[in-house]
């Protein structure tokens, strides 16, 4: 048993021996990772930026709105505009709004409006906006924001 264990433990500094030098060799010439012992750069590369929409509401009874918050961020206008509903709608809605299809815009758009903007004239914006996750978590903001649209509640 202690001569086995002896005979493992020296081919594994072998390994090691010839193994590291290698892996860092081959990094410092050709860039190229070798696992384990290489500094494994795998999220460095990975890119986390996403892309969604908002929308901002920009006046309530024709009262304007201070910085135009989005619409998830509020609170008491109707329904619950922070739920998953909510936000799948609003998806949806930027999404045909980007790729032109009115139609289906339209539908998404009375969905929207009948149960998040309903109550009050509501003036509001579709915005395409991207951010990176861990920034926009930590209120950082987003990279880019576009308007796509803007409507108000009072007209069809």
């Amino acid at each position: 048993m202690r001569t086995a264990y002896r005979r493992y433990l020296l081919i594994f500094l072998c390994a090691v021996c010839v193994y590291a030098p290698t892996s860092t060799l081959l990094w410092a010439r050709y860039q190229y990772e070798l696992f384990p012992f290489a500094p494994w750069e795998l999220f460095s590369h990975v890119p986390n930026q996403h892309h969604d929409f908002g929308v901002r509401i920009l006046a309530v009874d024709g009262q304007p709105l201070d910085g135009a918050p989005y619409l998830e961020t509020l609170k008491g206008i109707a329904g619950e505009p922070y739920s998953i509903n909510a936000h799948t709608t609003i998806q949806t809605l930027g999404q045909h709004l980007e790729n032109g299809d009115m139609t289906s815009a339209a539908d998404a758009r009375t969905l929207l409006e009948g149960r998040y903007l309903a109550g009050a004239v509501v003036v509001y914006a579709i915005y395409a906006r991207d951010s990176f996750p861990l920034a926009r978590w930590r209120n950082e903001g987003f990279i880019h924001e576009v308007e796509l649209a803007r409507f108000s509640t009072e007209t069809p």
